[in-house]
């Protein structure tokens, strides 16, 4: 089963877990997508050194929720739950999966192009799991 960008997007992680769960077969997997937990936090910012250099600032990495981007051209300007990445592992074990790979795949030519500050940030983490 597949899941891109939907489960940052599901107020109760719990009960949509519980429902893959129920439906994939005897081990079967999913593999999903979210937002990278540490790039896209709410309150996450830009900032600009003195030899010019620009860093992600990590917002409110600890502050669970709903939240909506105040950027208009966001992406997260329709709003998102975000979760630490040890709220999804924590959910996913107890859920009675296992976790099989997880990536943080660089951003694809045209983002680093249209926005040369993510270049070096992964956009998104994929998870793999089966059911044990």
């Amino acid at each position: 089963m597949t899941a891109g960008l939907s489960l940052n997007n599901v107020p109760d992680l719990d009960a949509a877990l519980k429902a893959v769960r129920r439906v994939l077969t005897s081990e079967g997997s999913l593999v999903f997508t979210i937002p990278h937990r540490c790039f896209e936090a709410p309150r996450a910012t830009w900032t600009e050194t003195e030899d010019g250099a620009v860093h992600r600032v990590v917002g409110d990495y600890l502050t669970e929720g709903f939240w909506r981007s105040a950027n208009p051209e966001a992406a997260r300007r329709a709003g998102n739950q975000h979760r630490t990445l040890s709220t999804y592992l924590t959910a996913l074990v107890g859920h009675g999966f296992r976790i099989e790979a997880v990536h943080e795949p660089a951003p694809d030519v045209r983002l680093a192009t249209t926005q040369p500050r993510r270049a070096g940030l992964p956009p998104f983490m994929v998870l793999h799991v089966r059911q044990v």
